[in-house]
């Protein structure tokens, strides 16, 4: 398996915008949401994981660099000082104290490309790096785009529960009256007790959910939240968003968009990485050859005399060569020929696997856009006969009793229309990251 650096990532790029492009796919949610929108702004720079991730990708640029360091000559100095003592047989002894050393410059002339391919693990594990971090920073705008659509929802619901509470309220103090005239049961009686506590229950938690939503997104981005948060989520145009998912569906029968997949990527470098391990291990079996400089002091005994100073040049070729090692490196080849065969077995698995998940994923999300559409009819309906009831109390038809429950029930029915577009929202958002190129 062989991938061409430069024009595999754009081929991927033109196959991921003509599965992205069928129409135009869905705005996310953040584009009718100016808050949000100011909210992810911020926690591009201040959430903690992308900071932690940042930092991961400083340390993978320094280990690039560091591998490129290996085409530049070194240079080591060695000296010593101390007492030498030469012991002769059939001549005399000598002994001197003082100082030699040695310098030796060297640089990597032909390795067989074990260099290089060292420098190409290192630009993979900066790559890999890089896309945890956009992972990452995804991930963090998919969480902060949930919670801030659960706050909105959490902000309509404590509404409900205040409205239904001071229902609640009413109908327990006649309750009790009744009780206490004898007028109804003492079940009926601690019925309306037990639905008011457990209104006051519902508001605590509501109320609590909306505090730790809120301690995540100072996490995050530094927000403690504002007077600004609406209580409505965005419509979404049903019509436009079903043909578009349909379109999906064409479109990924060409499975080629599952090579930019976060996944796939990793599997593409990590099969790159134990080939450029292959290289450098069948490297270590061949002759390596350096040029060298090395200059050195030393004392040496002559004829005439002793403990002589003596400085020594040497230019030249420096060739090491690994003739046996106990099969050591054939080991360690065949080793890495196991891990690339594991590699490429699972990268092929990833065309079945992904493209089962994305119509999985468009599955939910017709049906979910389907049951948007009848839900949002059903509430036109609601909305016009709440209107209606409104009309009647004024003219003495009902009591503000009788309008007063029936808000609750209207109340209640469109929490559950704007969870349904909360929950269609992230469905598409969500499909959007599994397609499209990490962004």
């Amino acid at each position: 398996m062989s991938y061409n650096k430069f024009w595999l990532p754009v081929y991927l790029l033109w196959l991921t915008l003509k599965v992205c492009s069928a129409n135009d796919p869905p705005q996310e949610v953040e584009a009718h949401l100016p808050e949000l929108s100011e909210l992810l702004k911020f926690a591009r720079d201040q959430a903690p994981t992308l900071i932690e991730q940042a930092i991961t990708k400083e340390e993978a640029d320094a280990r690039l660099k560091q591998a490129k360091s290996a085409y530049y000559p070194r240079l080591d100095l060695l000296t010593n000082l101390g007492y030498r003592k030469d012991y002769r047989s059939g001549a005399e002894d000598t002994d001197n104290l003082g100082m030699t050393y040695s310098a030796a410059l060297r640089r990597p002339l032909y390795h067989w490309g074990a260099i290089e391919a060292k420098i190409e693990q290192a630009r993979l594990s900066h790559d890999n790096a890089i896309l945890y971090y956009l992972y990452e920073q995804q991930q963090t705008e998919r969480q902060i785009r949930a919670d801030y659509l659960a706050l909105i929802l959490d902000n309509v619901a404590l509404q409900n529960e205040e409205t239904k509470q001071v229902v609640l309220k009413s109908n327990h103090e006649i309750e009790q009256i009744n009780f206490e005239a004898g007028k109804t049961s003492a079940l009926a009686y601690k019925k309306s007790e037990v639905n008011l506590k457990k209104s006051l229950l519902t508001i605590e938690r509501i109320q609590l959910s909306k505090k730790r939503i809120l301690e995540r997104f100072q996490q995050y981005a530094g927000w403690s939240g504002s007077n600004a948060t609406p209580i409505e989520i965005p419509a979404i145009d049903t019509t436009t968003t079903t043909q578009w998912l349909l379109e999906q569906r064409d479109a990924l029968t060409d499975s080629n968009w599952i090579y930019n997949t976060k996944p796939a990527l990793l599997q593409i470098n990590a099969i790159q990485h134990q080939k450029e391990e292959l290289t450098q291990i069948k490297a270590r079996q061949k002759p390596l050859i350096d040029t060298s400089v090395t200059a050195s002091q030393r004392q040496t005994n002559t004829s005439l005399r002793n403990n002589v100073d003596t400085f020594s040049v040497f230019g030249g070729l420096r060739v090491s060569w690994n003739i046996f090692d106990g099969f050591e490196t054939h080991h360690e080849e065949m080793e890495t020929l196991a891990k690339i065969r594991r590699l490429e077995y699972g990268f092929d698995l990833l065309d079945d696997k992904f493209r089962l998940q994305a119509n999985e994923v468009l599955d939910s999300l017709l049906f979910q856009t389907r049951s948007l559409e009848l839900s949002e009819a059903k509430h036109e309906v609601e909305t016009a006969e709440y209107g209606l009831q409104k009309e009647a109390l004024q003219t003495g038809r009902i009591t503000a009793a009788q309008l007063r429950s029936d808000s609750l029930d209207y109340n209640k029915s469109k929490l559950a229309l704007l969870k349904a577009r909360a929950n269609l929202h992230i469905g598409l958002s969500d499909y959007l990251d599994l397609v499209s190129p990490i962004r």
